[in-house]
């Protein structure tokens, strides 16, 4: 899948996706940092935990989103997200994390009209 094609795919999916909430919070959002306190090893674990493959996609703009080693997100996101917000999605499009230049990050899933999430 092209660049053009993860992004325009991304961006249509992610209107539907549901957001989860933090179990101590009412916000879908936990700080994990930006520039020189962006903690990878958060990131890492947040990917890890929400991602079963090797390669995910990482959705950066119209002719910059790729698909990526799961290895390297870490590293890659903190280099991105100083500059622009960062979706990471499987290749299915199922399951999405988006993190922000304010240094935080949400985790979601799309759901198909008519599925009932499994949380």
């Amino acid at each position: 899948m092209d660049s053009r094609n993860i992004y325009e795919k991304c961006q249509h999916l992610m209107k539907k996706v549901v957001w989860l909430k933090c179990a101590d919070d009412e916000s879908e959002y936990k700080y994990v940092g930006v520039g020189s306190s962006f903690a990878k090893e958060i990131a890492a674990d947040v990917i890890s935990s929400n991602f079963n493959d090797t390669m995910i996609l990482m959705v950066l703009h119209r002719k910059t989103s790729m698909e990526i080693n799961i290895k390297e997100a870490a590293d890659l996101l903190q280099q991105h997200t100083e500059t622009r917000n960062v979706v990471l999605t499987d290749k299915s499009f199922r399951i999405f994390v988006e993190f922000n230049t304010v240094g935080s990050y949400r985790v979601g899933h799309y759901l198909e009209p008519g599925r009932v999430p499994q949380l």
